[in-house]
């Protein structure tokens, strides 16, 4: 089958749909059309709906292939193929939702850290760990008061000792040196870094 029958009958099939869309039926059927609407290739015929009520006739013109003689066999299906970009799973611990970095990530300076919290006074803290040391620590602000928002930091740091790490994201709690819901994410640091 010619690549402008194929067309041809995709178009067809479409403005049938489309009619009988238009018009409030979901009967799609086609059907061939008398012998008396038929026409010569340069020439128009009706495009005829089995059922009328409410839909329109629309006038298609023909094409001239090169061998008209050739009845269509099937119509082509096309795949469209897609492409599906993974979006990382959070590690969420009650009112504190990181989504970057995944555990197992490659640590680099600056270290972007990206979440969702409900913190009681809208403060996020982190801690970043090379060999059970502090090498950067702070805070950010998300959702507080039973409102989840978003939060985000870039975290400067300098790692002189080792290849694992240990992110730790948590919410201070009202006792001195308190923490709650702490997420522990462990990440990878290169050596030629």
């Amino acid at each position: 089958m010619s690549t402008s029958r194929i067309a041809l009958s995709l178009i067809v099939i479409a403005m049938v749909v489309t009619a009988c869309t238009n018009a409030g039926t979901t009967d799609t059927s086609l059907a061939a059309a008398p012998a008396s609407t038929l026409a010569a290739p340069g020439q128009q015929a009706p495009l005829v709906d089995p059922d009328p009520t409410g839909s329109s006739t629309t006038v298609l013109p023909t094409t001239t292939t090169a061998n008209p003689t050739v009845p269509p066999t099937s119509v082509p299906t096309t795949t469209v193929p897609t492409t599906t970009v993974p979006i990382p799973d959070p590690i969420k611990r009650d009112r504190i939702e990181v989504i970057t970095p995944q555990p197992g990530d490659l640590a680099e300076s600056p270290l972007l850290i990206t979440g969702e919290s409900m913190t009681g006074d809208g403060n996020v803290h982190y801690r970043l760990m090379a060999g059970g040391m502090v090498i950067a620590q702070g805070l950010t602000t998300g959702g507080s008061n039973g409102v989840w928002a978003p939060f985000s930091v870039a975290v400067d740091f300098t790692n002189e000792c080792c290849i694992e790490m240990l992110l730790e994201v948590y919410e201070a709690a009202p006792v001195p040196g308190g923490e709650l819901f702490i997420v522990r994410i462990p990440l990878s640091y290169s050596e030629d870094s």
